[in-house]
């Protein structure tokens, strides 16, 4: 399977969860993880991606699969007050960047970046 550039990026920064069973830190569910995150809509990947970092400091040791954690829309389980005390994760342009796709075609990819670049001051 063909992962995005923005959801390898997520993943690589999902917390492991602990599996017992192994005795060791896991993740699993990646594919079904990824079906997920292509039908969520670009402001909330973008949410995801800011917040993951806080997921381990959040939840502890009782970290969701990734997959249960969008299902179950886990970006909202974070307290506003919590939020503001905690430093970001990726800045936003990295997070924008990340995001956007600029189609192949008669574009000018230097007058669209900087273009994107002045839509972000």
């Amino acid at each position: 399977m063909n992962y995005t550039h923005d959801f390898e990026e997520f993943w690589k920064r999902f917390p492991r969860r602990w599996q017992r069973d192994l005795g060791i830190y896991v993740k699993r569910k990646k594919a079904p993880a990824f079906l997920k995150w292509q039908k969520l809509p670009k402001d909330i990947r973008a949410k995801c991606l800011a917040r993951v970092h806080l997921i381990a400091k959040m939840e502890g040791s009782a970290v969701r699969d990734c997959v249960t954690w969008l299902n179950q829309e886990g970006w909202d389980d974070f307290d506003q007050q919590e939020l503001k005390k905690m430093p970001m994760g990726l800045p936003k342009i990295a997070i924008e960047n990340l995001l956007k796709t600029v189609p192949d075609g008669k574009i000018n990819v230097n007058n669209e970046r900087n273009r994107q670049m002045r839509l972000l001051k």
